[in-house]
């Protein structure tokens, strides 16, 4: 059940134009219900029609690992997404010493940044979905007719096709009020032999517990993911993560474009061209601008630079070498039969 809360507000906002900060608190439990870790992310959203941008960074992890200091920007222009992280020298320095006693020297580039398809972020991590679906989903909610999508709650490399319910927040928005995600698991059909893919055992839910209403849009103040253990109905029932979010300001998103401009410095891996084989590792050192994938120029260059995927094929002299070396061992298994008769 929603209940409208009060944030702090500020007026004269445009239509389906806003920035939201908050905390993000997540907390891990074992299949026994013991809790295992908890992080805490600060995050400030902007959202202007089908664009947005997140900036996130670590406040705290309680498992004794160290946290990620770096700040984190994800940004998509309403097609693809753009994603830097930000060291300082001081804390670059201090990663190194920490790893390396001896003392390499220090790669003085301490800004990594990314590029790949939208409109999913499916290169993120949990906590980076999951603020996606609560503010950023709206357009790709809106025109995902299958109701299928990446399932939040795993690791990129992990990633998992799942099926799901919702319902909208925001009949302008169309960010979720509510998503629950299901498994798929394969039935024999009406076919003999042949398996129809159906709704299996749930894996998770995002809820909007409190939400305000900021120039006649519905923004979500309060809310939580629960993401459960699954593939046995045994522990169906048994969390294994909460993530939960207080929002406290919400403000007009301004006039700042929302996709940032590449630093000066950048480690650049460059994934939005489908006909290249693997992504383009490059590094930017320039003006602070994003490749522009629509330049014919840009995409000739970029061909002739990246790999190619590898082609097989044999040539005639293989196929025919191929071909004496199979007749070579017929005529021997021939030979032994004869002289053996």
């Amino acid at each position: 059940m929603l209940c409208v809360s009060c944030v702090k507000l500020q007026t004269q906002a445009q239509t389906n134009h806003f920035q939201a900060e908050g905390i993000l608190t997540s907390i891990s439990y074992s299949s026994s219900g013991q809790v295992q870790s908890s992080r805490a992310l600060g995050y400030r959203v902007t959202l202007r029609g089908s664009t947005w941008g997140l900036r996130m960074q670590d406040l705290d992890s309680s498992d004794g690992a160290p946290g990620n200091e770096g700040v984190v920007l994800l940004a998509s222009d309403g097609v693809d997404i753009f994603r830097l992280i930000t060291f300082s020298q001081a804390e670059m320095a201090r990663a190194q010493t920490n790893a390396d006693p001896g003392g390499r020297p220090i790669n003085k580039i301490t800004n990594f940044a990314g590029a790949y398809p939208g409109p999913y972020p499916f290169k993120e991590p949990f906590l980076t979905r999951v603020l996606w679906l609560a503010f950023c989903s709206g357009s790709f909610m809106a025109t995902n007719d299958q109701q299928r999508m990446l399932y939040p709650g795993t690791r990129p490399m992990n990633n998992v096709d799942m099926a799901y319910d919702w319902t909208p927040l925001d009949a302008e928005l169309r960010i979720p009020s509510q998503v629950d995600f299901f498994q798929f698991q394969k039935k024999e059909g009406p076919t003999p032999g042949a398996l129809e893919e159906t709704r299996g055992l749930p894996a998770g839910k995002y809820r909007t517990l409190a939400v305000t209403n900021f120039s006649g849009i519905m923004v979500p103040t309060q809310f939580e993911f629960l993401s459960f253990y699954g593939g046995d109905s045994k522990l169906i029932s048994h969390l294994r993560t909460r993530v939960y979010s207080t929002v406290t300001g919400v403000r007009p998103a301004g006039k700042a474009e929302v996709v940032f401009p590449l630093p000066a410095e950048a480690n650049v891996v460059e994934s939005r061209f489908a006909d290249l084989y693997r992504p383009l590792n490059y590094v930017k050192m320039g003006n602070g601008t994003w490749l522009d994938r629509r330049d014919p120029e840009i995409l000739s260059k970029l061909k002739a630079l990246a790999p190619r995927r590898p082609t097989r094929r044999f040539s005639a002299d293989a196929a025919i070498a191929i071909a004496m070396v199979l007749l070579a061992l017929l005529s021997v298994i021939i030979y032994r039969k004869f002289i053996t008769k």
